[in-house]
């Protein structure tokens, strides 16, 4: 095994000054550019030597803790199954129908999970961490908040001093944590920005269905944070049983959570809706709003430039919107829509692409009946967001009348007066 292991470090070596090998066997191209593959199989082999040295006793088995651990477990599955059937309904209706929205997986361009960094940073929020932190952050895959998974210094001390004193920590609880830590990783390993090609649990729970559909592995750090607050409290109901010190221990641990968990100064933003929707809840509700520019987006994929914001307006007005976001939006489901002409335009020019004057003049001519179709009521115009080719577009398409402005928002009512 020694000897199988240095030959894959030196062949990784030299492929990386090399730049990689392709060679042809039984007629088909074989390459090798990256570390991946080499790694992967340095990383099972040293499972495998870890796995041979352990040397695991075999439990008893208690028949009466399996039957109430079957017991339990059915009972925990009805329950859910019963609170989650309307999910399970409309999942088995789009399966059955063939529009259940699965993404492929791929191996190597899968989502990335958190940095290993990220769970030993400082609260990002915290007043005193250095802008570097956040900065840091910030460009990293799925953004700054799918990024944040700072664990407490203050809990991590408290779980290592109480373990250290002598504290028996639950097993349970203890795997827990490290499990979905290692699943927060993602497919391969990062450290401090850099790709050790090192693979994680996720690179291969990834493909076992029902888990695949979790297409954000850094989420899994909640469940690790869970973890670790249970641990935390154990740890510290350990330190405070003799009664002589209980009290100081526990305004000594919660001072340092408030100093450190801190958030200040927390930034709020308003929430109040720009006075034009008014007009909008005022119609009845058969009628339709577009928003421009308008999208379809989700989790992974965008056509168009949808921005959530007009799924919160919505909550206002409570009219029905062309265009919007879903967790899952099917290929197919995205191919219906952009069947419609006047739809696809809009989508087109929502990302700054141009019409061919022959479809522009055709969708001109066939604006007032498409809006009649659609049952529009409405079209706001986000001035900053949306060129003056898509306005000037919608304004003659549509017979635009413009009624009210706030804003960078303008509010036109089709001339076809749904």
């Amino acid at each position: 095994m020694l000897t199988t292991r240095s030959a894959m470090s030196r062949n990784g070596s030299s492929m990386v000054v090399s730049g990689g090998w392709q060679v042809t066997l039984f007629d088909r191209d074989v390459s090798m550019r990256s570390l991946y593959t080499p790694v992967l199989a340095l990383t099972l082999l040293a499972a495998v030597r870890i796995a041979l040295g352990w040397r695991a006793d075999a439990a008893p088995v208690d028949r009466a803790a399996l039957v109430r651990l079957a017991r339990l477990g059915a009972a925990g599955a009805i329950v859910a199954a019963v609170l989650l059937s309307p999910v399970l309904y409309s999942m088995g209706v789009r399966i059955a129908e063939g529009r259940w929205a699965q993404e492929p997986i791929f191996w190597r361009s899968s989502p990335a999970g958190v940095d290993l960094l990220s769970f030993v940073l400082p609260n990002p929020n915290h007043p005193l961490t250095p802008d570097t932190v956040r900065a840091w952050l910030t460009p990293r895959p799925d953004a700054y908040y799918e990024n944040v998974a700072s664990l407490t210094f203050v809990a991590l001390g408290t779980i290592v001093l109480a373990w250290r004193a002598g504290c028996r920590l639950p097993p349970v609880w203890t795997g827990i944590a490290i499990a979905f830590a290692a699943l927060a990783l993602g497919p391969f390993v990062h450290v401090a920005g850099l790709n050790t090609y090192v693979p994680g649990p996720w690179a291969f729970l990834r493909y076992v269905p029902v888990f695949g559909l979790a297409r954000t592995p850094g989420r899994f750090s909640v469940v690790a944070m869970l973890a670790v607050a249970v641990l935390f409290a154990l740890a510290l109901a350990w330190l405070a049983r003799r009664p002589d010190r209980r009290r100081a221990v526990l305004l000594v641990a919660s001072a340092l959570l408030v100093a450190e968990l801190w958030p200040a100064p927390r930034p709020l933003y308003s929430a109040a809706v720009p006075p034009i929707y008014a007009h909008v809840a005022a119609a009845p509700g058969g009628v339709r709003l577009l928003e421009l520019p308008v999208g379809v987006r989700d989790g992974t994929s965008s056509v168009g430039n949808f921005t959530a914001r007009s799924q919160f307006f919505q909550t206002m007005h409570g009219k029905r919107l062309i265009g919007g976001y879903l967790s899952r939006v099917s290929e197919r489901r995205v191919a219906d829509i952009r069947r419609d002409p006047m739809v696809d335009a809009l989508l087109r020019l929502s990302e700054g692409q141009a019409l061919d004057p022959s479809q522009h003049e055709a969708l001109v001519a066939g604006g007032a009946a498409w809006a009649g179709r659609a049952q529009l009521g409405f079209v706001v115009v986000d001035r900053v967001r949306a060129g003056e080719t898509l306005r000037d577009f919608a304004i003659r398409a549509l017979g635009l009348q413009l009624i009210d402005a706030s804003g960078e928002f303008e509010l036109y009512r089709p001339s076809s007066g749904t």
